[in-house]
């Protein structure tokens, strides 16, 4: 049909013209679209189950013709791990255990960070949370949940292992995850008291007042613990001090001492080193002759309007915290009070260095000598 434009019979385009040309296939209503794609899911997983089904049955097959002709062949229960193959999937597990040393590590390295990346953020966070609030209530909340959350990435690195998935049913997998975990978090809590004095600090409640810092009693001070192998240890006089609190007892009428059962470690202030002459006045502290601030070395409730003179020996410093004083008969209140402030060596454990709770108070401390 030359020179024609069109078909005669059905009316055909027969040359190309520029223009606009409308499709408009027929589309499914939104409200099917959902439902649409849970039956495609659905289809797919009931396809991916027969194809399982049917791979079982015919290395069932194999191995029943198999032996029957008397030649070796596959197990027939072949879901069943043989020796070997669990060896190698508890060794990729292994594996995986040493890099969640470091939450999130193993998923990152098989490019599965994505699925656990919620529980790093958490626990990241509790970590955080832990560290800033230490030694409150809130920080070890937030360092328990620490420990759990990186148990539990552990233990998901574990789990999501190929050999390990492949090898292992469901209900295997929920057990050994859940039995890892306690596990972990044991190990965790039990390598805190360690990790934390390798790291050197320790917080302890304040026992005393002292107006010139300030702190006040109750107050949460971060300390540092003192070399036991460096003599003497570099502690000044004003030095706030977590010290190893022992009961008072008596050992005869007239007579007291130090060195009862261990009661707790509390914060005191550092008064008098080893060597010094010290009195206490109605007035404040006389150390060696000198009359010390009121404002810096306050004196404590328990030992205002009190007399005593005491002469520290070797190894032994006056730390001054409250007390409350309580016997049977006649109590000689500031003798026993100023005894309880001498404390050894051995019991004097770290050096106060920041004001750390309440945390809008958080501040390092002054030194006065």
């Amino acid at each position: 049909m030359p020179g024609q434009t069109a078909c005669f019979r059905c009316g055909s385009l027969l040359e190309a013209k520029a223009g606009t040309m409308e499709v408009h296939p027929p589309r499914a209503p939104a409200w099917k679209k959902p439902f649409r794609r849970v039956a495609h899911r659905l289809r797919h997983y009931r396809a991916l189950r027969a194809a399982e089904g049917l791979a079982r049955q015919s290395a069932d097959r194999t191995a029943y013709a198999l032996g029957r002709i008397g030649l070796p062949g596959p197990s027939r229960s072949a879901d069943a791990p043989r020796w070997g193959e669990l060896w190698l999937a508890l060794r990729d597990a292994a594996v995986a255990l040493a890099l969640s040393i470091v939450p999130g590590l193993a998923h990152a390295l098989r490019h599965q960070f994505g699925a656990i990346s919620g529980y790093v953020l958490s626990w990241f966070v509790s970590l955080v949370m832990g560290l800033l609030f230490f030694g409150q209530a809130l920080g070890t909340a937030s360092m328990a949940s620490a420990f759990v959350l990186h148990a539990w990435i552990a233990m998901d690195a574990v789990v999501a292992t190929k050999r390990f998935k492949e090898k292992m049913t469901a209900l295997q997998k929920i057990g050994w995850r859940l039995c890892g975990i306690g596990f972990l978090v044991i190990l965790l809590y039990a390598a805190y008291n360690p990790i934390q004095r390798a790291a050197g600090f320790a917080v302890g409640n304040a026992g005393v007042a002292v107006p010139a810092q300030p702190v006040e009693v109750g107050d949460s001070i971060l300390c540092r613990y003192l070399a036991e192998d460096v003599e003497p240890p570099p502690l000044k006089r004003g030095d706030l001090v977590l010290v190893r609190v022992r009961e008072i007892y008596g050992e005869g009428e007239g007579q007291r001492g130090m060195g009862g059962n261990y009661v707790g470690e509390a914060v005191g202030q550092l008064i008098a080193l080893p060597g010094d002459q010290v009195a206490l006045t109605p007035k404040g502290f006389i150390v060696n002759g000198r009359a010390l601030d009121v404002l810096k070395f306050a004196i404590p409730a328990s030992l205002k309007g009190q007399s005593a003179r005491l002469a520290l020996g070797k190894d032994e410093y006056f730390v001054t915290m409250e007390w409350r004083i309580g016997g049977h008969g006649v109590v000689n209140v500031a003798g026993v009070a100023a005894m309880a402030c001498i404390f050894l060596r051995p019991d004097v454990l770290a050096r106060g260095v920041m004001r750390w709770s309440p945390i809008w108070r958080r501040a390092f401390l002054k030194e006065f000598e």
